[in-house]
């Protein structure tokens, strides 16, 4: 489940970058092109911030810093 977060996380901060460049070219050149391209990748950035909410219900950072706390201290 951490790795599959992990990824998300990439996958979202790409996603973000996208559509911030789609919404400044499409503000810059008025082409229409910029707009569908947006729509398209808002759509997968919607979809994989649903997931990472639904996989990290029941995460605390707490846990997961136990977690690690625990081999490191021994």
């Amino acid at each position: 489940m951490i790795f599959r977060l992990t990824e998300l996380s990439g996958s979202i901060v790409h996603l973000d970058e996208v559509l911030t460049i789609s919404a400044r070219m499409g503000a810059a050149t008025g082409e229409q092109t910029w707009g569908a391209r947006y729509r398209e990748f808002e759509t997968k950035l919607n979809a994989a911030i649903k997931e990472a909410m639904v996989l990290g219900q029941g995460f605390s950072l707490k846990d997961a810093a136990d977690k690690t706390e625990l081999p490191n201290s021994e």
